[in-house]
């Protein structure tokens, strides 16, 4: 997660990993069309999964 826009237009940049996120926040995140759909699919299911791929970090491409 890059940051955190709360209900109060504030913005926190790169919040800890304990951070409680509250309603209407709005999050800036950053990964993979198929992680966000992942993410997106533990939401929905309302469970807690911590599963490897959920919380890897992705290498960067390289090209050429």
């Amino acid at each position: 997660m890059l940051g955190v826009t709360t209900a109060d237009h504030s913005y926190h940049r790169a919040p800890a990993a304990d951070s409680v996120i509250q309603a209407n926040a709005t999050l800036i995140m950053h990964g993979s069309p198929d992680l966000m759909d992942e993410l997106d699919d533990r939401r929905a299911g309302g469970e807690r999964d911590n599963t490897e791929h959920a919380s890897r970090t992705e290498e960067p491409r390289r090209t050429g």
